[in-house]
Formats: structure tokens, C-alpha cells, sequence
């Protein structure tokens, strides 16, 4: 393409590959202009307590917001923009040793007041002699709870981990829909069986406009997942799904976990994902993971002498040379052309 103009230039062959090949627009994780795109928003700036921000302590709510809004603001009117994520998987979830953590941290620390006056005033009904004993703690007042290291059981770990975890996602939600009420906000693309507890999805749930999630599976969904979908009753969008192809190994790329055999074959599969997700009431949409391999010595990071830092799999839809993976393209094609039809329900196959 160039030395001067390379990235345009594959820019644009990018954006008419994809309208020809069916799709109506990018990822998660960046997409040409002219197509519709799916933001993720990032927290960089704003301090962590023990992995994720003290939406307790209003100064850090208030670097909280301004980072989001630093972000949101530019796109507010961006109309190829579907819809706001903020950061991904299992990440952005709390995590049962954070609590653990904060609550050995100190009695000026604003989470941890917090999880202490809800263990108090709603798990053990203001009874301190009850939690005291429960936590193995020695106080008299609330003062004193606040200045204890208790080894809360693990029932009370996971309440105050969800409690926690839904001041985390309503402040994200509230913050987002407020700078920009003409997005959609899809949560934090959380992973069926990548979790704490399955209760995660629901908390996610109740702070979202579409709960946006990632499945690489072979099948459209687990037995779970379905279930949670039904319970919830909310539209979904898969944000991430793929199937790789492997060629038995003769291409020095990785085996991914789900996987086609060939090019033949992972287009296939995808065109019976479409057509089960097309079919399915509560999916509005899916996203593919990748358009372009990563590259064979792996995406990193990583140093040292090893050949393959991090992930190498096939997992674009065109190769480390941009050549189109046709066999694969084709059937892909042909999902893509025929998935409102499956979804009006006038195409039976």
C-alpha cells in the first residue's frame, strides 16, 4: 500500500470488504469510519482501592466521572457510535478477594465503612453482638467494627461483594446515560462461566440498557445462559465470538479453544451461530472476533526468548497479509445476507 499511505489505504479496502461480505459494522475494539462501532470506555485515571475505584469516596467518584466524561463528551453526537461498554470481562467485575482486602484496610478507607454499615444494618439487622462474633472481632460500636480486621464468612463475602458490586455499576451507568442519554450502554461484555457467581449477570442486568456479552462457544448459548437471559428479561448483544481455523497446525498459528479445522469449516460454523442467534428472541446482534490475524509470534505482551508472546490464533477474517480467507468469507457471507430473514422467520434453514 505504501510507505506514506499504507493505514489509509487498508482502512478503505477494510470498510468495502465488510459492507460487500454482509456486515454492518465493527467491533468493540475499533472499526473504520463509515460503519457502526461499539465504544469501550477506560478508567485510567482514576485511582483503584483494591482493583477497581471507591465509588464510596465522593473525590474518587468525581475523578471517576470526569475520566468517563472525557471520553463520552466527543461522541455524545456520533451517530455510527451504537453504544457505550465500559472495560471487559472479567475485569470489571468485584471480586470476592477485594472485599477481603478492603476490609482489612483501614476505618477512614469510605468502602470499607460502607461494607461494614451494610454487613451491620442489613445482613445481621443492626445486631453487632451477632456480627462480632460471626466476624471473630472484638467491638463494642460501630467506630470500633470499622477499625477491626474481621474474617467475615463467606455468605457475607458474596453479599457484600454484589452490594459493592451494584454501587460500581449503577455509578458507571447513571454517569454514562447522564452525559449521554442517546446511547445505549452495555455493561462490561461479562463471560457466562467467566465469573464469581452467576448472580453477576444479573447485577449487570440491572444497570444496562443491553446486556452486552462474550461467548466463544460452538452452539448458541449454554443451558444457563438461557436461563439467565429468560430471568432477566432483557435484550443481549454478543460482543465477542469466533472459531478460528487451526489447519492441524501446518501454519505455526495457535489452537484456539473453539475452533474450525479449516477455512471451510469455521464458516460453517459461523453460519449456524448466525442463524441460531438470528432465531434467538433476545439477541439483537453479534459482533466477530477479529478482523485481521494477530500476528504469529503472538500480540503480546511479553519479553525475553520465548517465540510466542501471548494470544496467535487465525482468528481474522483475512490473514497477517490481508488476504481474505475466501472459503471462510463466502459462507460468512451468506449468514450475514440472510439473517434478517431468519429473523422475520420466513427462511427456514
Amino acid at each position: 500500500y505504501g510507505a506514506d499511505e499504507w493505514q489509509q489505504r487498508a482502512e478503505e479496502r477494510c470498510l468495502r470488504r465488510l459492507r460487500s461480505w454482509g456486515f454492518h459494522g465493527g467491533g468493540k475494539w475499533g472499526a473504520p469510519g463509515g460503519v457502526v462501532e461499539v465504544a469501550v470506555l477506560h478508567r485510567w485515571g482514576t485511582p483503584s482501592l483494591a482493583g477497581h475505584p471507591d465509588v464510596f469516596d465522593a473525590a474518587v467518584a468525581e475523578a471517576f466521572r470526569r475520566e468517563i466524561e472525557s471520553q463520552v463528551l466527543p461522541r455524545r453526537e456520533d451517530p455510527w457510535l451504537l453504544g457505550w461498554s465500559l472495560g471487559n470481562e472479567y475485569d470489571e467485575l468485584i471480586k470476592r478477594d477485594e472485599v477481603r482486602a478492603i476490609l482489612k484496610m483501614g476505618a477512614d478507607v469510605p468502602a470499607k465503612r460502607a461494607l461494614v454499615d451494610h454487613a451491620l444494618d442489613v445482613i445481621y439487622a443492626g445486631d453487632l453482638a451477632r456480627l462480632a462474633e460471626a466476624w471473630k472481632v472484638s467491638a463494642q460500636n460501630r467506630q470500633q467494627l470499622y477499625a477491626a480486621s474481621p474474617d467475615p464468612p463467606a455468605e457475607d463475602i458474596e453479599t457484600l461483594r454484589l452490594f459493592y458490586q451494584d454501587r460500581y455499576y449503577d455509578f458507571i451507568y447513571t454517569t454514562v446515560k447522564a452525559l449521554d442519554p442517546n446511547h445505549l450502554y452495555f455493561g462490561n461484555w461479562i463471560v457466562p462461566g467467566w465469573w464469581e457467581s452467576e448472580a453477576d449477570w444479573k447485577s449487570i442486568a440491572r444497570y444496562c440498557d443491553v446486556i452486552g456479552y462474550d461467548d466463544y462457544s460452538i452452539e448458541h448459548d449454554g443451558d444457563t445462559t438461557r436461563r439467565l437471559k429468560r430471568e432477566t428479561d432483557k435484550p443481549v448483544l454478543i460482543g465477542e465470538f469466533s472459531y478460528p481455523p487451526f489447519y492441524d497446525g501446518t501454519r505455526g498459528m495457535g489452537r484456539y479453544r473453539v475452533y474450525g479445522r479449516d477455512d471451510a469449516h469455521s464458516g460453517e460454523l459461523y453460519y449456524q451461530r448466525i442463524r441460531q442467534a438470528a432465531q434467538d428472541p433476545y439477541c439483537v446482534g453479534a459482533l466477530w472476533f477479529l478482523y485481521r490475524d494477530q500476528p504469529i509470534t503472538g500480540r503480546g505482551p511479553g519479553r525475553g526468548p520465548k517465540l510466542v508472546h501471548g494470544e496467535h490464533f487465525c482468528f481474522g477474517l483475512v490473514d497477517i497479509t490481508d488476504r481474505p480467507r475466501w472459503d471462510m468469507v463466502r459462507r460468512m457471507r451468506e449468514a450475514n445476507l440472510r439473517a434478517a430473514r431468519w429473523r422475520l422467520g420466513v427462511l427456514g434453514d
